[in-house]
């Protein structure tokens, strides 16, 4: 049973037929000997059984293929999911694109916002929808600085945007401008991206 179902039913039917033929045949062929017939009984077994060994160590290589590429492929799943969230990453860091992320470096807007959140950031094209509370994303001597939106006034025809970290007691100095907006924060993910802060100090 062994051999048939590693090998097949063909190789067992062949070797009982062909180990069998003289039976069938003895009328026409002359008597060799009980030397001949013993040492045919005994080569043939042996010449098959070499056919046997070939055949299993075929089959257990296809079964050893067939065991390495189903072991590939949840690496290859994990190295796609990998790539994939690298790129989006890296493109969401870009600030190329209407939405992106920044790393928060400070407490400064503790607790609803702490050091090594990672925000998703909306650019604002239109600073006129920007209202009191939001969360603002803007540059401050090339640098990017995330406050919140505690007073708009409008000055000369220009809106001004005052800002102050939660955790700060005090305001900042000066109103953020429209040429400095970014954009405003839609929702944070805790932590995640506390190395990137710890390597940023290190190398700093």
């Amino acid at each position: 049973m062994l051999l048939v179902n590693r090998t097949g039913y063909k190789y067992t039917i062949l070797f009982r037929s062909l180990y069998d033929l003289p039976l069938y045949f003895l009328p026409f062929f002359p008597d060799l000997g009980i030397f001949a017939d013993s040492a045919i009984k005994m080569v043939f077994p042996a010449v098959m059984l070499l056919v046997f060994i070939r055949k299993f160590a075929l089959a257990n290589k296809q079964d050893k293929i067939k065991e390495v590429r189903a072991s590939k492929v949840p690496k290859r799943i994990g190295l796609a999911i990998s790539l994939i969230f690298v790129i989006t990453i890296v493109v969401l860091s870009s600030m190329r694109f209407k939405y992106f992320t920044i790393v928060v470096g400070s407490g400064s807007m503790s607790p609803n916002i702490n050091k090594g959140d990672i925000v998703l950031v909306q650019k604002t094209k239109d600073i006129t929808t920007l209202k009191e509370n939001d969360i603002l994303i803007f540059k401050s001597d090339n640098r990017i600085v995330i406050h919140r939106i505690i007073k708009i006034e409008q000055e000369y025809g220009e809106l001004l945007f005052y800002t102050q970290g939660d955790a700060n007691e005090n305001a900042d100095f000066y109103p953020v401008k429209k040429k400095n907006v970014v954009g405003t924060a839609i929702f944070k993910i805790r932590y995640i991206g506390y190395p990137t802060v710890w390597l940023s100090e290190k190398m700093n």
